[in-house]
């Protein structure tokens, strides 16, 4: 194993990669052997704050893109 990953740390990161993919709680729970579902919540709320980072600088590179075309446009 590489140095600093630890089995809880992987445990976790395979936790919120099932939540990004879609899993329900229960898909979680089974993958990651939990009694509960707190913690397929936990990485499901990780998961849609990943989401929504992702779709927020997409936002803003479209509106970076959109004022490159109009400086364009205006400068042709």
């Amino acid at each position: 194993m590489r140095s600093g990953l630890t089995p809880p740390g992987l445990r976790h990161a395979r936790g919120v990669e099932l939540a990004m993919a879609g899993a329900r709680d229960a898909e979680v729970m089974a993958q990651i052997e939990h009694a509960t579902d707190k913690e397929a919540k936990i990485y499901r709320r990780q998961a849609e704050r990943r989401s929504l980072t992702g779709n927020g600088r997409a936002k803003i590179d479209n509106v970076i893109d959109l004022r490159a075309k109009r400086r364009a446009q205006n400068q042709g």
